[in-house]
């Protein structure tokens, strides 16, 4: 399955909801839409699966950024916690 995003925005806040698997060749398109919607984004991952750390590592360092995780799963957020227990490194 390939990541599909859909943005929506009520002109304050911008939402990204991804569906499907993200993976690291997909972070350099979510970047340029999080330069494009700053200062308010909130990424929606109820229908995203994850495919390596490269990713949780990426949420993770949005989230510290103010960029809000909505329907993360447990499992993704342990994971992430983890992750910054370690002492992830900067996003790109």
């Amino acid at each position: 399955m390939t990541l599909r995003i859909e943005m929506a925005s009520d002109g304050e806040t911008a939402m990204l909801r991804f569906s499907g698997r993200i993976e690291e060749d997909h972070l350099e398109e979510i970047q340029a839409q999080i330069r494009r919607f700053r200062p308010l984004l909130v990424f929606d991952l109820a229908e995203a699966t994850l495919a390596d750390r490269t990713v949780v590592r990426f949420l993770a360092a949005h989230q510290r950024d103010g960029v809000e995780l909505r329907h993360c799963p447990r499992f993704i957020r342990e994971w992430m916690a983890r992750e910054q227990s370690r002492g992830s490194q900067p996003h790109p």
